[in-house]
């Protein structure tokens, strides 16, 4: 849980890409966490990745933790990977509720990277795209 509050208060990845190649967003109905995030993706690395948002401790947290392991690993790593290896923290370890609140970051950058393999699914979906209790 130190880790969490860590990276909520000294997060260096908070903010904004200058030119992302793509950005994802994703929200949390029920409590309103929401997470945008950018990237750039050269040659199917993740080059640089920020987020912004808001909402409670975990999710923003998670967010940084996610921006911090995912950047410099190619776009096959990061789909590889579970999301409890990316932000190497057990989610487990949450209450149900607080495991969504986890996720938010990752379910924006989920967005980025089908983007990235299907370039048509861009601004497609049914509305409800970015939810993480959909």
């Amino acid at each position: 849980m130190q880790r969490i509050v860590e990276h909520d208060r000294l997060s260096t990845w908070r903010g904004a890409v200058a030119t992302p190649s793509h950005s994802g967003y994703a929200r949390n109905p029920l409590c309103g966490d929401e997470v945008s995030v950018d990237v750039d993706v050269v040659e199917e690395i993740i080059r640089q990745m920020r987020f912004r948002g808001q909402g409670c401790v975990v999710s923003q947290a998670c967010a940084s933790m996610l921006c911090e392991s995912a950047e410099g690993k190619s776009v096959e790593d990061v789909l590889k990977a579970t999301p409890e290896e990316l932000m190497e923290f057990e989610i487990r370890e949450l209450t149900m509720n607080r495991q969504r609140c986890a996720l938010v970051g990752y379910e924006a950058l989920m967005q980025v990277i089908k983007e990235i393999r299907d370039p048509d699914s861009r601004g497609t979906g049914n509305g409800r795209a970015g939810d993480v209790s959909a």
